[in-house]
């Protein structure tokens, strides 16, 4: 198992877990899904949360759908989660970078996840199907665990995701990226 294998397990298993726990607990608590989001990308490195999204919310848990919102992420700079110890964290569905729904106003749960501390916070802007963002997961950890031709070095997170993008031919390339130091990368 390579590098980005055995990353993508971490974050997978992370994501089975959370899945797995809100159906056996079968718990109408929304609280209890939402604290348990929070708590794992709290102590997470790399975390990848995958699921029905929107421009400030992401599915923690189906069925029944439970909302992990931009609020409880990030509501203000003296209120917000600590997600300066994470380096990487994606928001794998529909929407989740995309700017607020007419009348509305706030950031998008990706650009929360950045505010409060992300090193580098993933999210796509339009509407996507599970297999093309996968697909662009993929690549840009491929990227990011590999060497970069110019610099001899791991690419930086801000290489793997242009080279992502550049390397996807369908709405995955629709991918935006915030955070607090996005020329992270493994070599540090």
């Amino acid at each position: 198992m390579n590098s980005t294998d055995a990353l993508l397990a971490i974050s997978v298993s992370f994501l089975h877990m959370l899945n797995h726990l809100g159906t056996i607990e079968n718990n109408s608590n929304t609280n209890s899904y939402v604290n348990l989001a929070l708590d794992l990308i709290e102590s997470s490195k790399v975390i990848i949360l995958n699921g029905h999204g929107s421009w400030n919310s992401i599915t923690v848990n189906e069925p029944p759908q439970k909302f992990l919102h931009n609020t409880d992420i990030y509501s203000s700079p003296n209120t917000h989660a600590d997600l300066s110890d994470i380096d990487i964290v994606i928001f794998a569905g529909c929407s989740t970078a995309a700017s607020p729904s007419e009348g509305m106003t706030g950031y998008s749960i990706t650009q929360s996840a950045g505010f409060a501390g992300a090193k580098v916070a993933i999210g796509w802007a339009t509407k996507q199907f599970d297999n093309q963002m996968n697909d662009w997961i993929d690549k840009f950890f491929t990227y990011l665990f590999t060497l970069n031709p110019g610099t001899g070095e791991l690419f930086t997170a801000e290489e793997a995701f242009e080279e992502a993008n550049d390397s996807c031919t369908n709405e995955a390339r629709n991918s935006v990226m915030y955070g607090t130091q996005q020329i992270f990368s493994f070599n540090n």
